[in-house]
């Protein structure tokens, strides 16, 4: 008992002892670390918020000593020391029954500084957002979390979030101090985000408002070094290479000769010049800098493993340039081994990569780079056995991790560009698998079939996914409705904000910037909400988490017996044809040229502009190389499912030609709508995913509406669709003759904000309307609806166009949405996810099938066209169905015959 006693006196004095220990340290040593820096600035302890009566004395000045010596671990560079100090206080006060909020902003910022040199996004972000909400009267304070919050986005690569937080940094700078410094810092920033965003236009524009504020009042040669070495970099890739060589001089110049030299500085800038001289086909003068780079890199006491790591992948891609494969590979491992991962985790869990994603991002570059090599060798080499084998392993192992990543990214924009970013390497692995292929053993071609469906969709399929786990989770609808009213708006408001011009807060631009500062507040909400979703509700997070893809053998149960699933794959130089039926996979190879990805466009011009002297010989030719290898296995009459890649989006196949032998001049064209019912889809596992979850929508005889058909006026003589409304008219009329319940919406009715309100509702919603289609931004592509007016004064979130992130909100039912306007399936191409065009939003948004077109049609034309199309499928056919004996019945005429009016309607759907 007495040993007891003396135990806890002797911890009592430990603890006095070290509570004024750490008293003399704030006295001692807290100078040497409240240096003028950015990223871990001097506590404050009196901070606005705080309440000190809260804490006792003792426990207060232990708190802040233990907080202080965080601070000089970080500074020191002892990260994991300075985080156990730092997640100890927190724990002592978020625990205890007394609290000082002003102290705990203070543990929360240093946490997550902390995280920001372990470059550790997901804790970085979480641990700012806290800080965030104890410091938000604090705008100094706010800002350096806002700039440190837009790096972590950076690092994560995304480029959005980041762009908005730097951008409220500068709003709450320009309204306080006006720090030359940062705000530039702020603004370079954003540059560096446009150009990762592959928007280089809008980079060069910050790159140089950011010149024009160093040069009037900053001398900070260093970063001028920079900021022109990025310029240099973002016109090169813009193809002004006079421009860029301009720019390299500068950078050289600016960073200082002779024994001025910044080492650290003049490495990063050798290294950006090497990269430009190996993206310019010169791999001799790309090595010679890299030596260069390394050699400065090596004249630091602190270098980073990871700059080192990344000179030598370079000098790996430089001898790989110069077909020197094998060569190239030992580069690579090195870069490797200069990587080392904090902890222990695997690999390719997700909360490995999430926790260390930048690591993951730079060993997956090195990887990616090293397979490339691997793949030449074995091509060159004409490998066999095992180590074609071993290649193929390889980028079917990189896949892997390259679709655990993306899994982890937040913004959809940054996982499309991340997944085109590494797109080639479904490439390879085709190509390589192809090579162990054998007729007799369907492994293979298992594998590659499924191969071919990872490279497509996955960011769409991934969004499905998520929306289906919180059906499937348990989570209450309130908070699915808070979820989705935050996205909603945000969407609404980037929308405006980023498609402004630069942010400084001009007269005319202080709106622009309370926006901003509105984007980055709900989006801290929203990642908020996220966050508490995970963890509260397991389910959700495992859901959203697993594997999405289908297998070979569940997407053949799905076909029914007269049904064929036709699927492209295109690599430089090979075409692969997977043709699925219920109880068999044919797998077709063949070389392509150069010219066969131009024939493709050619032919989508001959056909929308009426050429029938070539589209002719070209829909010929494309017929052989994309149907006559696999046509002899489905029977006429029978269904086909075809699943596009790359270019082949664009192509209606129902006007492929297969023969021009027929007597009558009209009818002697075999076009291939002839034999098939056609179908169209992003992904054979979509397509799968949709047929198990939807239950056929049966035309009953009933007073509830089915439909629901809107004919918007535009209120000028040029823009206005004479039979858009008759179109509406007459299918309703058709529709209330077979009992069928219809509602039109037409003129000044149709406006946006109705449209919102009444699509959830109907099975069957039909849109005669123009389309607004941006290739370079498919988020201003949209629908055309009646100006606001009487009908939406109370809507100030109309505007008279729908916009494609706009269509992603909505909740709809409906077994069928038809696009009748112009072009309505066009959109910008994007090789991993195939055409970001409307109808991409409204499959999100819960439509089942939807009929679009590829090309400008006639607005007559398609009235006749879509009454047709309904009095098909009120006989009885389905919507295919009904769509091909619309097709035929115009080829009959000839006066529609050509397929410049009938083969621009095609039907995405299941």
């Amino acid at each position: 008992m007495e040993n007891s006693n003396q135990k806890i006196q002797l911890k009592s004095f430990h603890r006095l002892v070290f509570s004024i220990a750490f008293y003399v340290l704030i006295c001692t040593v807290s100078e040497l670390y409240a240096q003028n820096n950015d990223l871990i600035p001097a506590t404050d302890f009196n901070h606005k918020a705080g309440n000190p009566s809260g804490l006792t004395d003792t426990l207060r000045r232990s708190l802040s000593a233990r907080l202080n010596l965080a601070v000089t671990l970080l500074v020191k560079g002892e990260y994991n020391r300075a985080l156990d100090q730092l997640v100890r206080g927190i724990t002592m006060m978020t625990q205890g029954e007394h609290k000082d909020d002003g102290l705990l902003v203070n543990f929360y910022f240093q946490t997550a500084n902390c995280y920001l040199l372990k470059e550790d996004p997901a804790n970085g972000i979480k641990f700012y957002q806290l800080t965030l909400q104890f410091c938000r009267q604090d705008k100094p304070m706010t800002a350096i979390v806002n700039l440190n919050l837009g790096d972590l986005y950076f690092l994560s690569q995304d480029y959005d979030n980041a762009i908005r937080h730097y951008r409220k940094a500068i709003v709450i700078l320009e309204e306080t101090n006006r720090d030359a410094r940062k705000m530039t810092e702020a603004i370079m920033n954003i540059g560096s985000s446009f150009a990762g965003k592959r928007e280089y236009q809008r980079a060069i524009q910050y790159y140089s408002m950011a010149e024009g504020i160093y040069k009037k009042y900053l001398t900070d040669s260093s970063t001028m070094g920079h900021l022109y070495i990025n310029l240099a970099s973002v016109y090169f890739r813009n193809n002004d290479f006079n421009r860029s060589q301009k720019y390299i001089r500068l950078a050289l110049l600016y960073t200082g000769t002779g024994n001025k030299h910044n080492t650290q500085d003049l490495s990063f800038i050798f290294k950006t010049i090497a990269s430009l001289y190996l993206l310019s086909g010169r791999p001799d003068s790309s090595f010679y800098y890299l030596q260069k780079a390394r050699f400065s890199l090596f004249q630091q006491e602190n270098y980073k493993k990871e700059d080192v790591s990344e000179i030598y992948r370079l000098m790996g891609n430089c001898t790989r340039d110069q077909s020197r494969w094998q060569e190239a590979l030992p580069y690579y491992d090195t870069a490797i081994q200069q990587l080392s991962l904090p902890g222990s985790s695997g690999f390719t869990e997700t909360k490995s990569i999430m926790d260390n994603l930048p690591f993951h991002l730079r060993r997956l570059r090195i990887l990616k780079d090293r397979v490339f090599a691997e793949y030449q060798l074995t091509i060159h080499q004409k490998s066999k056995g095992k180590e074609l084998s071993d290649a193929w392993y390889d980028c079917i192992s990189l896949i892997k991790l390259m679709n655990v990543i993306s899994g982890t990214l937040g913004q959809e924009g940054t996982r499309l560009i991340f997944n085109e970013s590494y797109v080639e390497l479904y490439s390879m692995a085709m190509n390589t698998g192809y090579k162990l292929y054998d007729p007799l053993n369907d492994t293979i071609s298992g594998k590659l079939f499924e191969l071919s469906e990872q490279s497509r969709s996955n960011v769409l399929l991934a969004s499905l996914n998520e929306e289906k786990a919180k059906k499937l989770a348990g989570i209450p609808d309130s908070l699915i409705d808070k979820e989705k009213r935050l996205r909603s708006e945000i969407i609404k408001l980037t929308g405006e904000s980023l498609s402004g011009q630069p942010v400084l807060s001009e007269k005319g631009n202080k709106t622009r910037l309370l926006e901003t500062e509105r984007i980055t507040d709900l989006t801290i909400e929203h990642d908020s909400l996220i966050r508490n979703l995970e963890r509260s509700f397991q389910e959700y997070n495992r859901l959203k988490h697993q594997d999405q893809q289908i297998s070979k053998r569940d997407i053949q149960k799905t076909l029914a017996k007269d049904e064929y699933l036709l699927e492209y794959f295109t690599t430089d130089t090979n075409l692969f044809i997977f043709l699925l039926s219920r109880d068999k996979m044919i797998l077709q190879k063949h070389l392509i040229n150069e010219s066969f990805h131009y024939d493709i466009k050619r032919y989508c011009r001959l056909l929308s502009n009426a050429d029938i002297r070539d589209f002719i010989g070209t829909g010929m030719m494309l017929y052989k190389e994309l149907i006559a290898p696999v046509r002899q296995y489905p029977g006429d009459n029978s269904k086909l499912i075809i699943i596009p890649d790359d270019n082949l989006y664009m192509v209606p196949f129902e006007s492929l030609i297969s023969d021009t032998s027929g007597n009558d001049q009209y009818k002697r064209i075999h076009y291939l709508i002839r034999d098939f019912d056609i179908g169209y889809h992003y992904s054979a596992t979509l397509w799968a995913m949709e047929r198990g979850e939807t239950v056929k929508v049966q035309v009953q005889k009933t007073e509830s509406p089915v439909f629901i058909g809107f004919s918007p006026s535009f209120n000028a003589a040029n823009v206005e669709l004479p039979y858009a409304e008759d179109e509406i008219k007459q299918v309703a009329a058709l529709l209330k003759d077979h009992d069928i319940a219809a509602v039109s919406v037409i003129r000044d009715k149709a406006t946006e904000s109705y449209f919102k309100k009444a699509s959830p509702y109907f099975s069957w919603i039909h849109l005669a309307t123009h389309s607004i289609i941006d290739l370079n931004d498919p988020g201003r592509s949209g629908l055309k609806f009646s100006q606001p007016g009487k009908f939406t004064k109370n809507n100030p979130g109309d505007n008279g166009i729908l916009y494609f992130d706009e269509i992603y909100q909505l909740k709809l039912k409906a077994d069928l949405v038809v696009l009748s306007s112009c072009a309505s399936g066009t959109g910008k191409l994007i090789r991993s996810e195939g055409l970001m065009a409307l109808t991409r939003g409204f499959l999100y948004a819960g439509a089942s099938n939807i009929l679009f077109s590829l090309w400008n049609v006639t607005d007559r034309n398609t009235r006749d066209f879509m009454v047709g199309f309904y009095g098909e499928i009120l006989s009885g056919k389905s919507y295919t169905a009904a769509l091909r004996a619309e097709k035929l019945k115009m080829l009959s005429e000839p006066e529609t015959s050509l397929p410049l009016i009938w083969a621009p309607f095609v039907m995405i759907g299941r």
